[in-house]
């Protein structure tokens, strides 16, 4: 996949990485750690930065920003037109299509509605961020490994609700559309940090299967 600025920008001074004990180098990539996530707890889910798994996103944010390797959390390159990576998350479960309300706690709220034509998404913070106050928010999605290309960082009040599209077709990050079919599997990952005290913030990810001509 083509090199580019990262898409995490941790907002503000003094911010340091995180350790990661027990945390491979391998391991520690950001696709590995939420890799070993979804393996650990299923299609979705989401945490804080203060916790031991939080801990290891961040670390693994930054670690992809510093080095200046990958797009934001992608850290695979590609031949070509770098367009295709590796898989970065386990098989979305059996059934488990691109439409619904996923409850991330302690994390976020996230709507998502496939059609034919796209999946818009949303993502709520919970209460548990309030004191975030504003936040630099990110995204980065997935299809059947092609990553889109398209989201910047916002930065906006932490019960702002945060929002945009994975159209069909898509533009991908390194070069060339992709159109999703039936089947495609997708991947979502968020994550934010406070601008005043960038240690401090969260993630959530969803992985699902496209189905459009069941919603």
């Amino acid at each position: 996949m083509a090199c580019a600025a990262s898409a995490f920008v941790l907002v503000g001074t003094n911010a340091q990485a995180a350790p990661t004990p027990g945390v491979s180098k391998t391991g520690s990539t950001v696709d590995g750690v939420f890799a070993h996530l979804a393996a650990v707890h299923g299609a979705h889910g989401g945490g804080l930065f203060s916790s031991a798994e939080g801990q290891q996103v961040r670390a693994a944010l930054k670690a992809a920003g510093a080095s200046g390797s990958g797009s934001g959390v992608v850290v695979h390159k590609a031949a070509g037109n770098g367009s295709v990576s590796p898989n970065v998350v386990p098989p979305p479960d059996p059934g488990s299509d691109c439409t619904g309300y996923f409850n991330d706690e302690p994390a976020a709220d996230v709507y998502l509605q496939e059609s034919w034509t796209s999946i818009p998404w949303g993502v709520y913070l919970t209460d548990a961020n309030a004191g975030l106050g504003v936040v630099a928010f990110n995204n980065q999605t997935w299809a059947d490994n092609r990553e889109q290309n398209g989201y910047s960082t916002h930065v906006e009040p932490w019960d702002y609700t945060f929002h945009a599209n994975l159209g069909n077709p898509f533009s991908v990050k390194g070069g060339g559309d992709y159109l999703m079919g039936p089947g495609a599997s997708v991947s979502f990952y968020w994550y934010w940090n406070s601008v005043a005290d960038p240690g401090s913030g969260g993630y959530a990810w969803v992985n699902c299967t496209y189905e459009p001509d069941v919603n």
